[in-house]
């Protein structure tokens, strides 16, 4: 029927050209109609731009929570108290191990987890000058080989490299988020307060036990409150 119609106007010859033209413009209407890949994948883009925008602005809100164990909480903690109170970070990241360790044990003892130690002789005391005072406790310290202090297990200095993998491998993605919370409310204390007390600050954000071993939800809104 196409080529009834047009012959009139174009002549004999030429139905064939001007079908090809009406092929062509069909196909290009087509085209201009339905969305092309690049920019479906445009808007996907900005999409997903726009929910990671959102997200970081519920970070940024104080809205996370983290799903951890309360002993790396503890180590990340008195780490940021150590270096609001001037320590250089290795002595920090040994000096919370020390302490989330003897925390642990105690916490351990009182549940029956671990058994009480039999009775030892009293040992000489630490000079004060050979000690760091934090949370109420006088943690023993030493220099490294290469120089520097750092809390000492059984003696000998700890690596400061291994608190940090373990805090790295805790809080994976939220590490940074959640020490800059605990900056937050470090810096409101005075350094008496960080040096006896800094425990019971602890205690305000710390998460809920729910077992040995078993993982809690810390909020970072609550540790900036604390």
């Amino acid at each position: 029927w196409l080529k009834l119609l047009i012959q009139p106007f174009f002549g004999p010859g030429r139905e064939a050209e001007v079908l090809f033209l009406g092929r062509k413009m069909g196909v290009k209407s087509q085209v201009m109609k339905k969305p092309s890949r690049v920019t479906k994948s445009i808007t996907k883009t900005k999409s997903q731009a726009s929910g990671s925008q959102s997200s970081k602005a519920r970070q940024e809100a104080g809205s996370t929570v983290v799903s951890i164990n309360r002993a790396p909480v503890l180590t990340l903690w008195i780490t940021v108290c150590m270096r609001q109170l001037g320590h250089k970070e290795e002595l920090a990241l040994t000096a919370a191990k020390a302490v989330t360790a003897l925390c642990a044990r105690a916490k351990g003892r009182s549940l029956g987890i671990i058994p009480s130690s039999p009775k030892r002789t009293k040992a000489s005391t630490p000079k004060e000058n050979d000690t760091v005072r934090i949370a109420g406790m006088n943690i023993p310290v030493a220099k490294a080989s290469h120089g520097g202090l750092r809390a000492t297990n059984r003696g000998e200095p700890m690596d400061p490299q291994q608190v940090q993998k373990y805090l790295t491998s805790s809080f994976k993605e939220n590490l940074q988020a959640t020490r800059s919370a605990m900056e937050v409310a470090a810096r409101r204390r005075t350094s008496q307060v960080l040096r006896s007390d800094c425990l019971s600050i602890y205690e305000k954000f710390r998460p809920e036990w729910k077992g040995w071993g078993v993982k809690g939800e810390l909020s970072l809104k609550a540790v900036r409150a604390a």
